[in-house]
């Protein structure tokens, strides 16, 4: 008996199959071609678009912009001089700058609105129309999003010496 099962389990195994492919077959003339949803008459789906997720290969106008590099020329300025700081960003965007008292507290502060990558600012180190005093201060640079939100911070050191004479 188990020589008759072993000779006939290929035929019944390729029967099976092929029944099998044929059952899940559509029937185009009942349901319409394959891979067209079938909606009531007039009535279309809605698509809805991805929602870019960020950091994830967005195109660079998509991500938030960042401060790739700072340097401030020169990092030592005699009291009158002005110092150049030049940023590169990572897209086109504002940039805000403060200036710090090396103890932290906020001596001035500016919003730049640049439509380039890259950033020329002369900086006076003047406060509220008087001389700075001399000593140590730090930048921090941050470029800002379209909602204001702001970019991981930059930190560059300046120091003010006394004027030369």
């Amino acid at each position: 008996m188990s020589h008759r099962l072993h000779i006939r389990l290929p035929a019944v195994l390729a029967a099976g199959a092929g029944s099998a492919l044929l059952a899940a077959a559509p029937g185009v003339a009942s349901e319409g071609l394959p891979g067209q949803p079938q909606f009531p008459s007039g009535v279309t789906p809605v698509v809805i678009p991805p929602v870019p997720l960020p950091g994830v290969n967005n195109p660079p106008h998509l991500r938030r912009p960042r401060v790739l590099r700072a340097r401030v020329t020169p990092r030592r300025v005699r009291a009158g001089r002005r110092a150049v700081v030049r940023m590169t960003l990572s897209s086109p965007a504002p940039v805000r700058v403060v200036l710090l008292h090396r103890f932290g507290s906020r001596v001035r502060s500016l919003v730049v609105a640049s439509g380039r990558r890259h950033v020329v600012l002369r900086l006076a180190l003047r406060a509220h129309g008087r001389q700075l005093k001399p000593g140590r201060y730090v930048l921090r640079m941050s470029a800002l999003d379209t909602t204001g939100h702001p970019s991981r911070t930059v930190r560059r050191t300046v120091v003010l010496l006394r004027r030369g004479g």
